[in-house]
């Protein structure tokens, strides 16, 4: 008997240093509110930004206190404008509408660089003869006046050194060109090599491209963050960059899943052409680094 009332006070004893313990112990991250963050895409999403649609769904950026926003995008020139007045935290961004923010006094920090060489592309198709800039004499070529590619082109343009009498007719477009390139509306257009060129290929056309980093180097893609945060948030900032490269290598690693979760949250996408867009997107992620171990990089 006397045991039987040793055993029961032990436990109890017992009971009550677990139950202190557990009282006692710090609430694990999760229990913590998360805080809402935003960050922008640079244009309508696509499997290239895959990646952070599966950071947020296997958890890595709530592991880090996050509850990430994904707001579609309309262009880099919105995603400076928004992130520089503070009403999106974070963006992608393409280095040349970055520039020119710096120079009206936009206060944005690029965070990370995930394009070393800009993917702008003069592209058309074969049987357009255009293979070379100077083919370009004569043509209709389609910009997106909007589009920080308008730019590049005309760089391109002005690099190459054309004949006095070569004449280009620029036609206005609102998006890749796709449409206007295979109507023949016009003979060439301009846009990111990973977008509808690739998708003019899985089309089953045979396709020209002019690249960009032909004629000049110039950092693309990247994140973005405004000036104040960096300075009253620092920690969010790293939380989020640390949730985002983790997300961002891993789907290096792993395109099916980054394509997967991706088509998650739009099912309606063309399932060939993104894959073929992700593939090319990836390469230029890696083109100066395979290891991605540049990819970790917080420049601030």
């Amino acid at each position: 008997m006397n045991r039987f009332i040793a055993y029961r006070r032990f436990s109890v004893l017992t009971l009550f240093v677990l139950s202190s313990a557990l009282f006692l112990m710090p609430a694990k991250a999760a229990d913590k509110p998360l805080e809402k963050v935003s960050v922008r895409l640079n244009w309508v999403p696509g499997a290239e930004h895959g990646f952070f649609y599966m950071g947020k769904a296997k958890g890595w950026f709530a592991s880090k206190g996050i509850d990430l926003e994904i707001i579609a995008g309309s262009g880099s020139t919105v995603s400076v404008t928004t992130v520089g007045s503070g009403s999106t935290d974070f963006a992608l961004a393409d280095g040349a509408s970055v520039a020119r923010g710096w120079e009206v006094g936009v206060p944005i920090v690029v965070m990370s660089v995930l394009l070393k060489e800009s993917p702008a592309s003069i592209y058309s198709r074969k049987s357009a003869g255009i293979a070379r800039i100077t083919d370009l004499c004569g043509k209709r070529v389609g910009i997106n006046l909007k589009s920080t590619t308008a730019a590049q082109y005309r760089a391109m343009i002005g690099l190459a050194k054309l004949p006095a009498d070569c004449k280009i007719e620029e036609v206005s477009m609102s998006g890749g060109g796709s449409r206007e390139v295979l109507s023949n509306t016009v003979d060439a257009a301009v846009t990111f090599s990973y977008e509808d060129p690739v998708l003019l290929t899985v089309r089953g056309n045979e396709m020209n491209e002019i690249i960009a980093s032909s004629f000049f180097k110039l950092y693309s893609l990247g994140l973005i963050t405004n000036q104040t945060l960096v300075t009253k948030k620092r920690d969010l900032v790293d939380r989020f960059m640390k949730a985002t490269n983790r997300s961002l290598e891993y789907a290096i690693a792993n395109p099916k899943e980054g394509l997967d979760s991706f088509l998650k949250v739009a099912p309606e996408a063309n399932v060939d052409y993104e894959r073929e867009k992700l593939a090319r997107f990836n390469k230029l992620l890696i083109a100066d680094d395979a290891s991605t171990r540049s990819l970790a990089a917080c420049r601030t």
